[in-house]
């Protein structure tokens, strides 16, 4: 027994019982108690372990415990355990904000510095992963994927019992590189982790691969039978960001294959469990499941679609970073399309175009390139180039997947 009661199963709770503790920790400022050695390990670390448990079981299922294991490794004084709790209110602090907040890199410069000094590298390797991770929820592709890969390189060099941080940071460097432009080394880096989970036989690592990188890469090469077949290797009853990647993978190939009834049927079925499962507090899921969801109810062209559509658009124009601009921009190109305002959707996809490059999204910038040279009658030969050259082999059923009424204009 280490004095911990078990986690509750309700979502909703864990996820009051985890803004409490932050809360608390950001009203003390997010102190240490006072220095000291000797400290008793044994609870902290069973309370972390858990909390790393429950996070295969959805973002809010976890919350409450890691947010309770942060502000009991602050209180405990000693350095190894708060620079660990430093590392876990960093971590939740990446959620519902318009912008990156700052703190994240105070509290992560705390957490290095004293890994440094301790000599743990496991802390400091930490510390660059999540800081890595806020940078890729907030859509800076180029730095989140240079600081997961600094993480686990460290990590596989130093550190002994991190292969859940080392392995989710190879997962987050891969989509990283996707996103950007480089979908063999994502196919490279994806047939290795998933050659490791069938090794150790990690289901849920699996699936994670399967759906947010080899499927995804699939479609951009234009091999919607294996895509498929990806898919259908996965386990149906999954949580956490793996059920956000699968409805976007899902409803992507849906679109790619015309099927925009399908492709809203699947966000409708999603979407229940993507909300209970507290995804849309996390800015990087927040933006890929509303444009997935935007695109296909516009798509479908209906009255009803159209509002609910703009709703959801609605719930990122408050954010300010570059990818929810250029995401916001991509949305209100089909809104005018569907409109049939098309020097406004030039003018969206201009937007788009430039926010995503800024953002380092190079294959969504290039996407957006050529449906505006289509839609403005000017030669696509550039974009087109730009397209292949990241991966895509088939330019027009990949821009139709993104902007269906474009294409068909």
């Amino acid at each position: 027994k280490v004095g911990h009661r078990a986690p509750t199963t309700k979502n909703m709770l864990s996820l009051i019982t985890g803004m409490y503790h932050l809360v608390r920790m950001r009203l003390a400022k997010f102190r240490a108690g006072p220095n000291r050695s000797g400290v008793d390990g044994l609870p902290l670390e069973v309370l972390e372990r858990a909390a790393y448990g429950f996070a295969y079981m959805g973002v809010a299922r976890s919350l409450g415990l890691v947010m309770r294991s942060a502000r009991k490794g602050l209180a405990s004084g000693e350095p190894r355990y708060v620079g660990r709790g430093l590392v876990h209110a960093a971590f939740g602090m990446i959620s519902n904000h318009p912008e990156r907040p700052t703190v994240i890199d105070e509290l992560l410069d705390r957490a290095a510095a004293i890994g440094r000094e301790q000599g743990d590298p496991e802390v400091e390797a930490l510390a660059i992963r999540v800081r890595g991770e806020s940078h890729f929820m907030y859509g800076n592709l180029a730095t989140a994927a240079r600081l997961v890969n600094e993480a686990t390189a460290l990590m596989t060099e130093r550190c002994r019992g991190v292969g859940f941080h080392r392995r989710f940071g190879t997962l987050i460097g891969a989509r990283a590189a996707l996103l950007s432009g480089d979908v063999e080394q994502a196919r490279a880096t994806g047939a290795t982790l998933l050659g490791e989970a069938i090794d150790r036989e990690d289901p849920v690592c699996a699936d994670s691969v399967r759906i947010a990188l080899l499927a995804f890469a699939d479609i951009l090469r234009d091999r919607v039978d294996a895509a498929d077949l990806q898919l259908e290797q996965t386990n149906e009853d999954i949580r956490c960001g793996n059920l956000a990647f699968r409805a976007e993978s899902k409803s992507l190939l849906a679109m790619y294959r015309g099927d925009v009834a399908g492709a809203r049927a699947i966000w409708r079925r999603y979407m229940p469990s993507i909300k209970y499962d507290g995804l849309l507090f996390v800015p990087g899921f927040r933006l890929m499941i509303v444009r997935g969801h935007c695109i296909a109810l516009l798509a479908n062209g209906g009255r009803r679609e159209a509002a609910e559509a703009k709703r959801w658009r609605r719930s990122l124009r408050s954010w300010r970073f570059a990818a929810a601009i250029a995401t916001s921009a991509c949305i209100d190109a089909n809104f005018a399309m569907l409109a049939d305002e098309r020097e406004q959707a030039i003018t969206h996809l201009e937007r788009a175009r430039d926010q995503y490059a800024s953002s380092g999204f190079r294959l969504d910038a290039a996407t957006a390139a050529f449906a505006r040279a289509r839609l403005s009658g000017q030669d696509d030969e550039p974009a087109a180039a730009e397209l292949r050259a990241c991966g895509v082999v088939s330019p027009e059923r990949w821009t139709a997947a993104w902007y269906p009424r474009i294409a068909a204009g």
